[in-house]
């Protein structure tokens, strides 16, 4: 419904874009575990912090992205962002 997500390395660091909208971007910094702080850039989204859970299978390979971003108006943890592979 809200479009496609990708995780991708910029300055040796994880960051979450959240496509169409290319101006939300989230940096993301080692927590806990599987588990990353995320900290929404301050663009045009005063969103603020949270944290992004990466879901691993018994291999441990991703295979979904859970996001937590306290905020007003919008609820990330209604996305399903399961992994899909390059094409």
């Amino acid at each position: 419904m809200y479009g496609d997500v990708t995780v991708s390395v910029e300055n040796k660091k994880l960051v979450v874009t959240f496509n169409p909208t290319e101006n939300l971007v989230a940096d993301l910094e080692h927590w806990n575990f599987d588990t990353f702080r995320a900290t929404v850039r301050p663009m045009n989204y005063p969103f603020g912090k949270g944290f992004a859970q990466f879901l691993l299978d018994a291999k441990g390979i991703v295979t979904e992205l859970k996001i937590d971003i306290p905020n007003f108006d919008f609820d990330f943890k209604e996305l399903e962002l399961k992994r899909v592979e390059k094409k």
